[in-house]
């Protein structure tokens, strides 16, 4: 059990907290995932301190969402930095802009996200050898879950009926690195930069007190490099397939039950998540897995969840 303040609704930690999956409650970190919620918000300020490991806290964010500029006629914007994403870790992510607007009982929202780190070597300052450029996060350890990342989204949303509605999404991200020698040559460098991910759920009032939350998703990363005449490839790819219920309880309180069929799988021709081998696939799959959450408030200042 984890006790957070109530103003922890407008935090990834709510959903951290309640240790399930976002897709399955209504959230405002939905949005980057479903973007056309990202006019459902309203205006939201917030700040993630992240979780510490190792010492260094990793996941930071922060970010806010304006819902009435111009008395909103122009729509719903909102800009987030942040570290993490899947696989992926970039310290320097510059921004992630989002884009809503209602259209009658339709919803449209936009997205676009970019993180870019670059250094220049002159002299080997911090001992790299034959080194003269870096392109990547040069904070990380390994450039191939560290690269520079250009985004793009869009997500849809519909009012179906006065107990049903849906939303979908896409997301492209074109992932990229490079590390040049002295001469300029390129030593390494990602062979494959593509990464895919859909999303769909809907939301179906059951009964006054019990939402039904159906949520598919698929997702393609592309992670195959070239180091001198050599290539690699790498690819991280998976499904989900799920249902939960949403109860209120009480007044205010939510119970949540559901579960998952998914499946990830790594094919590798170098070791990318330091399983021990190189060549070969690894394959998780979980038939289903049953999840559970409450959150309750005790009172005006405290939420248990």
């Amino acid at each position: 059990m984890l006790a957070l303040p109530l103003v922890a609704m407008a935090q990834t930690s709510r959903v951290e907290g309640m240790s399930i999956q976002g897709d399955y409650i209504k959230d405002y970190t939905g949005i980057f995932t479903y973007t056309s919620g990202v006019s459902n918000v309203g205006n939201l300020v917030y700040g993630e301190l992240g979780v510490a490991t190792g010492g260094t806290p990793v996941d930071r964010s922060v970010g806010a969402v304006m819902g009435d500029w111009w008395e909103g006629r122009y729509g719903t914007w909102a800009i987030h930095m942040r570290q993490f994403t899947d696989p992926n870790f970039h310290t320097s992510e510059q921004f992630d802009i989002m884009w809503g607007k209602k259209f009658g009982t339709a919803s449209l929202g936009l997205r676009l996200n970019r993180s870019f780190g670059q250094v220049e070597l002159d002299n080997d300052p911090v001992g790299l050898g034959n080194i003269s450029e870096l392109k990547y996060d040069f904070t990380q350890f390994d450039p191939n879950l560290a690269r520079n990342v250009m985004g793009f989204g869009v997500g849809v949303g519909f009012e179906m009926s006065p107990t049903m509605n849906v939303e979908a999404n896409v997301l492209y991200q074109s992932r990229s690195f490079e590390v040049h020698d002295t001469t300029g040559a390129t030593i390494t460098e990602a062979d494959g930069k593509s990464a895919f991910q859909l999303a769909a759920r809907a939301w179906w009032q059951w009964q006054p007190n019990v939402m039904i939350v159906p949520v598919f998703k698929w997702y393609s990363y592309d992670l195959s490099t070239t180091t001198g005449p050599t290539a690699a490839d790498n690819s991280l790819k998976g499904w989900q397939v799920g249902l939960a219920g949403n109860w209120t309880v009480g007044s205010n309180d939510l119970f949540v039950l559901g579960a998952t069929f998914a499946q990830n799988k790594i094919e590798q021709e170098v070791d990318l998540f330091g399983a021990g081998f190189a060549v070969g696939n690894i394959t998780e799959t979980f038939t289903p897995q049953v999840f559970a959450a409450l959150e309750t408030h005790v009172n005006s200042w405290l939420t248990l969840r």
